[in-house]
């Protein structure tokens, strides 16, 4: 699955915080609380399209990430471990059922405490487990991610404690990734964590064998190519020029998995990227729009969106944000921006919907708590 990229420099204004809910009688104490289970349920008003509808290059994602994590927190192991094998079966048999594997194994990467405390306690209940083993290196590995930060950079420029966290953190995720792949060599996302450790690693070395390997293995899977373009990024150490040759390359595989062709338009994404970290939005516009005139991935959309976020263009930023979220539901960086852009469109309950499913997916942060605190308070006070 797409790592999950973040627009590195956003403004928001928002009105101040408050403490707490307004205060209210018993009576309307009770009205408030039935309309925020009401909200829970609410699917936001669906923006409209700024383009034809989206063309998928893979099956429908049908993985519920927020239904992963409620049964793992609730010690249904073997269920959650019936789900994922599923889907590392059907992508055994279909390359496009792979959105789906790499959607479910996404839930674990996650810094709730209490999904890594659940993850550890089923990889001690089933240690024979791949699936188990896998999702623990998942958890190890997004925790060396935020200690490293996602900026790239040579890790000399790291303070040494988050340096020593990110090593930790990171040996630890190899060995279970090297557990999984010894308990099943067929699951796919068990190669993952070795390519993307050498990558914050910025080691040569380690980067050509992860690779090498995990490509010998599987080479029409997209996950496993899209670990190795992130790579290729010049944050990474790596050049746009890189990425084309070998998004071009991996066009000798689309035939197996039609998914390949969306790496056509990475390049184009990272400069984008690269140009919005610096506010450039207008720039990257039309970087995105070559991006997605090669194909519907949707971090293509999300980051287009950003664009037109930054440009206060909402409307246009609300659409783009829709279409991610109709190709991967319930990505929680498009689910922020959702949130972020119904806020500014001063559309409280859409607002709320989006910030109570962020929630369920991950920890608040600033821009979540404050958007979810002025929803609820507009929604009372009508």
């Amino acid at each position: 699955m797409a790592a999950k990229p973040s627009i590195q420099v956003r403004k928001t204004n928002y009105p101040a915080r408050v403490t707490g809910l307004p205060k209210a009688p018993a009576a309307a104490l009770i009205l408030a609380v039935l309309v925020v289970v009401a909200i829970v349920m609410h699917h936001p008003q669906q923006a409209r399209a700024t383009r034809g509808p989206v063309q998928r290059l893979y099956t429908q994602v049908t993985v519920d990430p927020v239904g992963i994590i409620e049964k793992l927190k609730a010690s249904k192991f073997d269920a959650v471990e019936s789900a994922l094998k599923s889907y590392e079966d059907a992508a055994a048999k279909d390359p496009r059922g792979e959105m789906n594997l790499a959607y479910g194994f996404g839930a674990f990467a996650t810094s709730d405490p209490e999904v890594a405390d659940k993850v550890r306690a089923w990889t001690a209940k089933s240690p024979d487990s791949a699936i188990a083993h896998c999702a623990r290196a998942i958890v190890l590995e997004e925790a060396a991610a935020q200690a490293r930060g996602h900026e790239g950079g040579p890790t000399s420029s790291l303070p040494p404690d988050h340096f020593m966290d990110m090593e930790k953190d990171l040996n630890q995720s190899v060995m279970e990734a090297d557990s999984a792949r010894g308990l099943d060599p067929n699951l796919i996302n068990a190669y993952i964590p070795a390519i993307d450790a050498a990558r914050m690693e910025m080691d040569p070395v380690p980067v050509e064998d992860a690779n090498n390997r995990a490509l010998a293995k599987f080479p029409a899977s997209f996950q496993i190519r899209l670990a190795i373009i992130k790579g290729m990024e010049p944050k990474w150490g790596g050049s746009y020029d890189a990425m084309d040759k070998f998004a071009n390359e991996s066009q000798g595989n689309v035939s197996m998995n039609p998914m390949l062709h969306y790496l056509l338009g990475f390049p184009a994404m990272a400069q984008a990227h690269d140009l919005q970290a610096d506010q450039k939005w207008s720039e990257s516009i039309p970087l995105l729009n070559h991006a997605i005139e090669l194909g519907d991935y949707p971090t293509f959309y999300t980051y287009r969106g950003n664009a037109y976020y930054g440009l206060q263009k909402f409307d246009l930023a609300l659409a783009d944000y829709q279409c991610a979220n109709e190709l991967t539901p319930d990505n929680p960086e498009n689910l922020q921006m959702l949130a972020l852009t119904a806020h500014s469109l001063d559309r409280a309950t859409d607002a709320l919907g989006y910030t109570n499913r962020y929630l369920q997916l991950k920890d608040s942060n600033k821009e979540i708590a404050d958007v979810h605190e002025w929803a609820l308070s507009k929604i009372l006070k009508n």
